[in-house]
């Protein structure tokens, strides 16, 4: 499945109704999470995650499969959970952070990846360039050097006297 394919199935659930989601019951999506911290960390993430997929009509155990890699693992604990992904066809791959995507990225080149939040997605090796990511990898970016400009300007403008 194609970024933009996986984007769009993504559109589409969230403006479709629960009797979308009743229609889809035929094929059980499997969500993959690639924690490298330990589970507790993830909780309160985890739990907005699900609630947020409740909404769109994904009801795990139901329609939606979620496989959790577990707490504080190891390189090699990682390798052995991606290949468990990869033999049960997950249909998409969710990390956190710089670590888990680029552990996910060594994954696979097929799957879609999201990432909840990392760095620099093209200095990390994630994207070709934000105009142009390429690849199976899309999320939220929190350092990306082209914002840290305007940011500093809202910030300006926000607070005159800063300095």
């Amino acid at each position: 499945m194609k970024r933009r394919e996986f984007i769009t199935l993504l559109g589409g659930a969230a403006v479709g109704s629960p009797l979308a989601a009743r229609a889809q019951q035929a094929k059980v999506a499997r969500v993959g999470f690639l924690g490298l911290v330990s589970a507790s960390w993830h909780a309160a993430r985890s739990a907005a995650f699900r609630a947020g997929l409740r909404e769109l009509g994904w009801i795990e155990g139901r329609n939606i499969v979620i496989e959790s890699a577990g707490p504080r693992a190891t390189t090699t604990g990682c390798r052995e959970w991606r290949t468990n992904w990869l033999v049960s066809k997950v249909d998409v791959l969710v990390t956190h952070g710089a670590a888990g995507a680029l552990a996910a990225k060594r994954a696979t080149s097929t799957i879609p990846i999201v990432v909840t939040a990392a760095g620099d997605f093209v200095a990390l090796g994630l994207a070709e360039s934000l105009s142009r990511p390429g690849g199976n990898i899309t999320g939220l970016s929190l350092f990306v050097a082209e914002l840290m400009a305007k940011r500093l300007e809202l910030i300006k403008e926000t607070v005159p006297n800063l300095g």
